[in-house]
């Protein structure tokens, strides 16, 4: 019993999964990391990147700065939107486009006469999905939904 000894621990490290979209973004989501209420979402943000170490980012949260690690982090995908281009002050106005005709490829007249629907002779049936006849009360034939 003298001889044995006890095994030595096997130290495992973890792989995180980072995307690979997280080391350019500028602007990130944040896992909120609680118990959550109903309906409530998974990610706070996006708040913009100021500076990336290898574990962690520094965010911009409203006027403050927030160290983050990056397993909590999610690139944020937004729409670029562009700021309106202010019109130029040019000495010669250019002329206005107008609108091109486009000739119709139809012709003006119809050669066969217009088809009229007959009415049906009696009301259709009303069927469910299952293919049994529906019958509505009479006092609420007239009902429109």
């Amino acid at each position: 019993m003298a001889q044995l000894r006890p095994t030595l621990t096997h130290l495992t490290s973890k792989r995180v999964f980072v995307q690979d979209d997280l080391k350019s973004a500028p602007f990130v989501f944040i896992r909120h990391d609680a118990v959550r209420k109903p309906l409530c979402s998974f990610y706070d943000g996006p708040y913009k990147v100021l500076q990336r170490m290898d574990k962690y980012y520094v965010i911009q949260k409203s006027e403050k700065t927030d160290t983050v690690s990056i397993d909590r982090l999610k690139p944020a995908y937004l729409e670029c939107i562009l700021p309106p281009v202010a019109p130029s002050n040019s000495s010669s106005p250019s002329p206005p486009i107008q609108p091109m005709s486009v000739p119709s490829t139809q012709p003006s007249h119809s050669t066969t006469p217009p088809t009229l629907f007959a009415t049906p002779s009696s009301p259709q049936r009303t069927s469910s999905r299952s293919g049994r006849h529906i019958n509505f009360p009479a006092n609420l034939k007239d009902f429109v939904v």
